[in-house]
């Protein structure tokens, strides 16, 4: 059986872009709907360019995942959007340090490196990976480095303006194959 791919993929920056929402508003248009901004038109077809050659099915590392996984795939059908949304990852809220020299402990909020560990977690807890001892690949789309170290190799960063271009489209394909 060929392997399991997945895009860990975020919204902000990537699919929603300040340079279509700019236009948008130029022209007096609507910028949302009842799910929230609207996503750019061709950061859309750069992604379908993805699930196309890839099949990648989508996890969802966008903020906009808290909103819970049934609205996410009721934006996705509603929006005509394409691919197939398989998860979307927890959410790490706090992180507890313990000093092993001073004996104080700490708590941080939104550590450097949350999206990774989030992602990391999800991988982590998919059984269908581990279960049907599948091989697997996966490549990370966001505008915000904020991953762990052994993610970087599969880290594509946009740039928030312009979002997701066939450039980087392209470069996610050659690490989901």
């Amino acid at each position: 059986m060929d392997k399991e791919r997945y895009l860990f993929l975020d919204f902000d920056g990537v699919l929603n872009t300040m340079e279509y929402q700019t236009a948008l508003q130029w022209k007096g248009e609507p910028r949302k709907d009842q799910y929230g901004s609207l996503f750019d038109p061709c950061a859309v077809e750069n992604l379908n360019l993805i699930i196309e050659q890839t099949a990648a099915k989508i996890v969802i590392s966008s903020s906009w995942r808290l909103d819970g996984i049934k609205r996410m795939r009721e934006m996705w059908s509603a929006r005509g959007l394409p691919g197939e949304i398989c998860g979307i990852t927890p959410e790490l809220n706090q992180v507890c340090f313990n000093s092993l020299e001073e004996k104080r402990n700490s708590i941080s909020v939104i550590p450097y490196g949350t999206r990774g560990l989030e992602i990391n977690e999800w991988i982590r807890t998919n059984h269908d990976i581990y279960q049907r001892h599948v091989g697997y690949s996966y490549a990370i789309i966001d505008d915000f480095d904020d991953f762990i170290s052994s993610q970087m190799s599969h880290v594509v960063l946009t740039e928030p303006e312009i979002g997701l271009t066939k450039e980087i489209a392209e470069k996610v394909i050659s690490l989901l194959l």
